[in-house]
Order: structure tokens, then C-alpha cells, then sequence
């Protein structure tokens, strides 16, 4: 669950709701009589294209918009048509490196998806941190600006790691129940441990000699992190082990359960994962933890959204989609799954365009 450091968290998020309640806060904005397509500040900019009435050119821009920029190393971004006299709003523009005034499109209403939380387990500090900054400028556009904001967030309530583990769990529920010997507990135990500290060290091994084989740039920097990450991995687990020589050293079966718990159910599930089959077991999983995910947001006073939708509640549609992908050849499969393919769909489309340069970059 969201732990109590998480206190600072709230009295910030407590401080911008009593602001906006008694109307306070000072946010920069200005009427939208005109802007300019250019400053200094920030890379060179343009008007792509603009045709007078008497030109004789059709016009290319999407219906509703009424002007192409083009900013230096970016892809083209759209300017909308808006006869909205209220205060503006700007947002950072990725496209353009610059503050743009934010016009819906349609009057006031705005529609603001979320992606949620995949429910395996307990919140943490990022969780309370993402969800928070959300709260907080939904309650600025809501409150000061006056926006009709229909905010929905949607739930990952089934995926690789729910699965996971949802059925380690069981598994190790049902070993429990079996009330082993302290002997074969022992026995198997000393497996898990010694499979996890094998399985461990040829991941850094394999991490090791990826980063030494990856070029400079964006894969370089991602396979430091997962190694950075999977050193982490292995201090968790080392911290574990005084606390499993202890509970053997007291031929205590409960407490070499418990301080063994992690390494014993990777080894349950490898060894009886297959026994793990009913769906009931999954679905369980995903709603204890949704739930609390919902407890802990109320606790931080984050405002709950309008509409709440769950990938279990899509899956037919999930699997349509993706059958069109592969059929039109954007996604493969490979390896019993299937991955989108990006050199495909850069053919016919600007892949990574919200960064400068694109996907080489």
C-alpha cells in the first residue's frame, strides 16, 4: 500500500485544492487574440502552409484546424480553429518545443483518458506521484479554467504479471496447506534459493556482455538501466538470505516459509505452474489489488474519474484489433506472441514523431 512517506505528497495535493477552492491560485494565461509563430527562445518555426482563398490550392489540413507548424527536427503539428474567448490554457507542445494555448475540440469539453494501474500488486511511491499530478491538473483545468473534463482511466486487470503472480501465489498457499516436514521444506527451500542465485547471476552475465556489444545511444542507455535495475533485484534478494539462515537456525517452518517466500514460489511455479489453471484464481487477483489501488487514491484525496474501464472488459475487441494488425502486416507473431513492427509502420507513418529527429533518435 502507499506508504506513510507518502504524507508530503498529500499536503502538497492539499494545498493546490484549498488554492483552487478559494480561487487563488495564479496561473499565466491570456486572451487568444493572435500569437506568433516564431521566438527566439526556441528552434525555428513555420507556417507550412497557409493558401489564401485565391490561391487556387486545396488546403490539406484536417477539418477543424486552420494552420501547419513546422518546428526544425519535428514532425508537423496542426493549429485548431477556435472562437473561445475564455482564459487560455497552454500546455508544452512536444511538437514545437514552445507553450501552445490548449483549444478542445469541442467548446469546453474535454475528453482526457488515463492509463491506470496493471493490478499485480500493492501501490508504491510512483503510483501516488503519477496519480497525484494527474489530480492536480485536472482540478486546475476543472476548477480554474472552467473545462467540462470527462476523465476516464483504465484498468490492466489481466497481463503476463498478474498471471504470474496470481498463480505463485496460489501455488505457495497450497504448499502451506500441506504442512510439509521441516526437513523437505528445508530441502526445498535451499533449491529456490540456489536456483534464483544462478538465475541471477546469468542475467547480469547476459546484461554484462549486452552493454558491452550495444552501440552508443538510445539501447545503450536501456540496457544500463535494466542492469542498474537488475542489480537492485539481486540486494533484495541477498537481504533475504540472514533472514532464512536465522528461521532454519530455528527450525521454524513458518518463519522459513515466510522469510523464503519469493525464491520458493519462482521455484513452485516452474516446478507446478501447470496445476494453476482456473481463471477464477486470476480475476480474484486483479480485483484485491484493484481495489486497494481505489482505497489508497481516496485516501490521498485524488478525485475519482468519471468512467473506469478494464482490458478484461475489451478483450474481444483487443483481439480483433490485433488480428488486423498482423493481417496487414504492422504486427508479427514470433515466439508464441505478437510484437508490432515499427520498420512497417514508419513506411507509411511518422513512428516516434514527439521526438526531435524520430525513431533514430
Amino acid at each position: 500500500r502507499v506508504s506513510s512517506c507518502s504524507r508530503w505528497l498529500t499536503m502538497i495535493h492539499s494545498c493546490f485544492r484549498s488554492l483552487l477552492g478559494r480561487n487563488r491560485i495564479r496561473l499565466h494565461w491570456q486572451p487568444p487574440i493572435g500569437r506568433s509563430l516564431a521566438s527566439s527562445s526556441h528552434p525555428t518555426r513555420s507556417s507550412v502552409f497557409s493558401p489564401s482563398p485565391s490561391s487556387g490550392v486545396v488546403s490539406m489540413l484536417p477539418e477543424g484546424y486552420s494552420e501547419t507548424v513546422k518546428t526544425d527536427g519535428h514532425h508537423a503539428w496542426y493549429l485548431p480553429k477556435t472562437e473561445d474567448e475564455a482564459p487560455v490554457l497552454k500546455v508544452f507542445n512536444s511538437l514545437t518545443e514552445t507553450k501552445e494555448p490548449f483549444y478542445p475540440k469541442n467548446g469546453r469539453k474535454v475528453t482526457w483518458y488515463t492509463c491506470g494501474p496493471t493490478v499485480y500488486d500493492a501501490c508504491h511511491m510512483g503510483h501516488a506521484r503519477a496519480y497525484l499530478t494527474f489530480d492536480i491538473l485536472r482540478r486546475i483545468m476543472e476548477d480554474y479554467f472552467g473545462y467540462e473534463v470527462f476523465y476516464q482511466v483504465n484498468v490492466t486487470d489481466i497481463d503476463d504479471k498478474i498471471i504470474l503472480r496470481a498463480r505463485q501465489n496460489k501455488l505457495f498457499e497450497l504448499y502451506a496447506a500441506e504442512k510439509g516436514s521441516f526437513e523437505d521444506v528445508v530441502k526445498d527451500v535451499d533449491r529456490a534459493v540456489e536456483a534464483r542465485k544462478e538465475k541471477l547471476a546469468a542475467g547480469k552475465v547476459n546484461l554484462e556482455a549486452e552493454l558491452a556489444n550495444a552501440e552508443e545511444g538510445a539501447r545503450k542507455k536501456t540496457t544500463a538501466d535494466e542492469l542498474s535495475a537488475h542489480e537492485v533485484k539481486t540486494q533484495n534478494f541477498e537481504r533475504l538470505l540472514p533472514g532464512i539462515a536465522a528461521a532454519k537456525e530455528a527450525k521454524n517452518v513458518a518463519a522459513v516459509l515466510h522469510s523464503a517466500r519469493d525464491p520458493l514460489s519462482e521455484l513452485l511455479d516452474k516446478e507446478r505452474g501447470s496445476q494453476i489453471s482456473d481463471k477464477d484464481v486470476f480475476e480474484q487477483h486483479a480485483r484485491f489489488w484493484e481495489g486497494a489501488f481505489w482505497e489508497d487514491m481516496d485516501a490521498l484525496g485524488v478525485r475519482p474519474p468519471d468512467v473506469i474501464t478494464r482490458v478484461t472488459e475489451f478483450v474481444d475487441e483487443v483481439v480483433e484489433f490485433i488480428k488486423k494488425l498482423v493481417d496487414n502486416g504492422t504486427a508479427y507473431e514470433a515466439n508464441g506472441s505478437v510484437y508490432f513492427s515499427t520498420n512497417t509502420f514508419q513506411k507509411t507513418h511518422d513512428y516516434a514523431k514527439l521526438k526531435r529527429g524520430g525513431a533514430g533518435e
